[in-house]
């Protein structure tokens, strides 16, 4: 039988089987194997990239009065403008993955903080210990969760990238958390 029957076969099944490994991650199960950790990291970082990248309207650096005041120049844009950025993109292109915010659970906001782009977080904390596997996923995310162009455009057999992927996968499960962990420094006074 070949690959393409057998694709071909499963066809009607293949959104209900994406639902039910989403429905796994939602309740915290750790999916098995290769194939649902794919589904469920490109998943989270889909939800997190911003759906437009541009704004109405012409961007340019403008100053409050204190900063002129204090001699600070505009940075960036043009004498005519640059393209306006929308703010979900320009915050994910300029702060930090471990941005946090107040959460808002049925119309109320909480008092605990929580990650902006929790898959980012965990990528980035990835990176502190594994570089390598860090880059192996946002390399992974950048090609559209296509794995074995990403083997081949690395020269690794799609046996090898499978199995690393695989562990590097899972070790992105471990690390994923949606809101940052409390550390307590002791008493405040």
């Amino acid at each position: 039988m070949s690959v393409h029957a057998r694709q071909s076969r499963a066809a009607p099944y293949i959104a209900a089987h994406d639902a039910s490994i989403a429905e796994i991650a939602r309740k915290g199960q750790r999916p098995k194997g290769f194939g649902p950790l794919l589904t469920w990291f490109s998943e989270v970082w889909a939800a997190e990239l911003p759906e437009r990248l541009h704004a109405r309207g012409v961007w340019r650096d403008r100053l409050s009065k204190r900063e002129a005041d204090d001699g600070a120049q505009p940075v960036g844009g043009s004498l005519l403008g640059s393209p306006n950025l929308a703010d979900p993109f320009r915050r994910l292109m300029e702060n930090s993955p471990f941005e946090t915010e107040l959460a808002v659970l049925d119309n109320r906001e909480s008092m605990e903080r929580h990650y902006v782009r929790p898959c980012h977080a965990a990528v980035a904390r990835i990176a502190h210990r594994y570089p390598l596997s860090a880059r192996w996923l946002a390399a992974l995310a950048f090609s559209e969760f296509d794995w074995q162009g990403l083997a081949t455009r690395r020269r690794w057999s799609e046996e090898e990238t499978r199995f690393y992927l695989e562990r590097v996968l899972e070790l992105l499960w471990s690390e994923f958390e949606e809101a940052p962990q409390s550390v307590y420094r002791g008493a405040v006074a």
